[in-house]
């Protein structure tokens, strides 16, 4: 009887060293998984820092092109201005150019009628 007991007892420990192997085999698995989850998770974490370094660089620059604009527009105020500026001097110019062409009309006109008065008084000899 001690003999078929431990036959039990030996048969039994057979039975927990292959559950031990099965369980050893499924944790190294496991521990496998984890690893591969990691070495992902860490690739993820890198790409995500890369995506947030490339949104911060456009950031930037959408930002200095922003700053670019704004200088562009002060720019056009400037020669919309200045364009502004310049036909007022050209339309008081125009209006001097006008006043001056009567002015030379006018004399004109004076020195005809005085030409025409100087020919027609008789000569005084």
């Amino acid at each position: 009887q001690m003999d078929q007991e431990k036959q039990q007892i030996e048969a039994y420990i057979q039975k927990l060293r292959k559950e031990l192997l099965v369980a050893e085999s499924e944790l190294e698995q496991k521990v496998e998984q984890i690893k591969i989850q990691h070495s992902n998770i860490e690739t993820n974490i890198d790409e995500s820092n890369a995506i947030e370094a490339d949104i911060d660089d456009r950031l930037n620059a959408i930002e200095v092109a922003g700053g670019e604009i704004k200088e562009m527009q002060a720019s056009v105020k400037v020669v919309e201005d200045e364009s502004a500026e310049a036909a007022r001097e050209l339309e008081i110019i125009t209006e001097e150019e006008n006043k001056a062409t009567a002015h030379m009309k006018f004399y004109d006109k004076l020195f005809h009628a005085l030409q025409l008065r100087l020919l027609e008084k008789p000569q005084e000899v």
